[in-house]
């Protein structure tokens, strides 16, 4: 399945208040590229008001931002996970919360910035398969494969659930969203990476391998085993900021938080995180110029 030129983008995202802020910067990096009105965004919620929508909101005028606020009943509550919480799951019922009219979406965590036209990822042909994404540079199907007895994935790779583009069509006709929910739930929620785990269990050999430009994970330096896959990440389209070394830390090493921070900068959320992580100017100026020195390593 490829997306038609004409249709505009959709792209659905999920957070609480905890992560509303980085939620507006996404959006905001992600419509730098973009014509206004080329784009929907679709945000699944938990315990936002209304305000904190419309701050939301405010990051990108000319496009439409719909809402969808997950009850207790939509989704169970986690407990004993740590940092994780409820909203991780939400993206398990694209099919249900989704507007009926959209045949496929991208999915976007809250935790990366988009640096490059939308338009590329929400032409990806599909070829046929209901989910398409860029495998995880730091795990393979190895644990999976061993616990439910699979027979080796086509070329043993593992996905990241942080970008997805998903066919909604073939999501709504199979419900294999929501069979990741009862796995999860017959499981007691004890698979390390809970919901990317269950994914990958359901679409194991059914998914689309995407560009890995589109989900950069980390920078990978010149002597690293996977240099093959130096390329990507000289020039990322997505960034993504996984496991806790998130740019908005104050005393986290991450080559390109200053891709957060550019953008940041230019929102009303920015005294907020400055504020909340006790991110000084000597730590924004160390951010600044890591950020200029990762583009010649």
């Amino acid at each position: 399945m490829v997306a038609t030129g004409s249709s505009p983008i959709n792209v659905v995202m999920a957070f609480d208040d905890a992560y509303a802020a980085h939620a507006g910067v996404v959006i905001a990096s992600a419509i730098r590229f973009l014509a206004p009105g080329s784009a929907r965004f679709f945000c699944l919620y938990d315990g936002l008001t209304e305000a904190r929508r419309l701050q939301v909101e405010a990051v990108a005028p000319g496009f439409d931002i719909l809402w969808h606020e997950v009850g207790p009943d939509d989704m169970p509550e986690l407990t004993g996970k740590g940092y994780l919480s409820r909203v991780t799951l939400f993206r398990l019922g694209l099919h249900r919360f989704a507007p009926p009219d959209w045949e496929r979406a991208i999915y976007l965590d809250s935790d990366i910035i988009v640096d490059n036209d939308l338009n590329a990822l929400w032409q990806s042909d599909l070829g046929g398969q209901p989910i398409g994404a860029v495998a995880d540079v730091y795990q393979d199907d190895s644990a999976l494969r061993q616990r439910f007895g699979f027979a080796p994935s086509t070329d043993g790779l593992y996905f990241n659930a942080g970008v997805l583009v998903v066919d909604l069509d073939s999501a709504r006709r199979t419900h294999d969203l929501a069979k990741g929910l009862a796995l999860l739930a017959d499981h007691d929620f004890d698979l390390p990476f809970l919901d990317q785990d269950a994914l990958n269990v359901v679409f194991w050999n059914r998914w689309t391998r995407l560009n890995p430009a589109w989900n950069v994970q980390r920078y990978l330096r010149r002597n690293a085993p996977a240099r093959h896959l130096w390329a990507p990440f000289k020039q990322p389209a997505i960034i993504h900021y996984i496991t806790s070394d998130k740019p908005w830390k104050r005393d986290v090493w991450h080559p390109w938080a200053g891709a957060y921070w550019k953008v940041l900068n230019k929102t009303s959320f920015r005294d907020e995180v400055i504020a909340r992580y006790s991110v000084n100017w000597a730590a924004r100026l160390r951010v600044r110029l890591r950020y200029a020195l990762s583009r010649f390593l």
